[in-house]
């Protein structure tokens, strides 16, 4: 499970150091999106003998991916 960052105690919603919280936790929301994206992308190319090296068929992908887990998935949470 992710670490889930409480949400700014601040006095005032809009306050610099809150809009700074803010942002960076947008930021490092899109970054997270954008690595699975790609990771997700890169094990698409892969053919299904690479695949099965690595414990994954291709219906598996996006679940080891994204971390969803399910009885009898093979997903990278497994290992």
């Amino acid at each position: 499970m992710q670490n889930v960052r409480a949400l700014p105690t601040c006095t005032y919603f809009w306050s610099p150091a809150c809009l700074a919280d803010r942002t960076a936790g947008l930021f490092r929301l899109i970054a997270r999106w954008n690595e699975r994206r790609l990771a997700a992308r890169y094990l698409q190319t892969l053919n299904d003998h690479q695949l099965g090296d690595i414990g994954l068929r291709r219906s598996d992908i996006l679940s080891a991916v994204y971390g969803e887990t399910r009885p009898g998935n093979r997903g990278l949470d497994d290992f």
